[in-house]
């Protein structure tokens, strides 16, 4: 009985790894924009968190020097290494600081009602609004700029 346990647990792992490298080579540009999603994510609430908690700056202003820090991150590494696109550098930019921007605002304009108005805390309203953030970004950005 044990044996046949773990021969069923090896073939289930063989079956996985065959499966992940097709899986990754069909949706590669997906699962990078993901990771690098996440890396601007967590560089968006390292530098939140700093300059509201630490520094003492307002909600507002510390999520728009962390979003925009963590915008330049996601277009240079989705650029060069996710869609490796090398022409119209300023005009792919110009677009993917826009689309970047309405996430800004939408950022800004969510913790301006529900931090600085309604006193709610501002930590849990920046993480609250990220994922739908993030989907209308990734969204506008797959169709437009790169």
């Amino acid at each position: 009985m044990e044996s046949r346990v773990l021969m069923g647990i090896s073939s289930v792992h063989h079956r996985i790894m065959e499966v992940l490298p097709a899986l990754f080579r069909k949706y590669r540009q997906v699962v990078l924009y993901g990771i690098f999603g996440m890396t601007a994510v967590v560089i968006d609430l390292g530098i939140y968190a700093v300059l509201f908690n630490i520094i003492g700056w307002s909600a507002v202003l510390s999520t728009t020097t962390s979003v925009f820090s963590a915008t330049v991150f996601g277009f240079f590494t989705n650029a060069t290494l996710n869609f490796k696109v090398y022409d119209r550098w300023w005009l792919r930019f110009l677009s993917y600081s826009s689309v970047s921007l309405l996430g800004i605002i939408l950022s800004a304009s969510t913790l301006y009602l529900l931090s600085d108005r309604i006193g709610w805390d501002g930590n849990i309203v920046k993480i609250c609004s990220i994922p739908p953030i993030v989907l209308i970004q990734y969204l506008l950005n797959s169709t437009v700029s790169f």
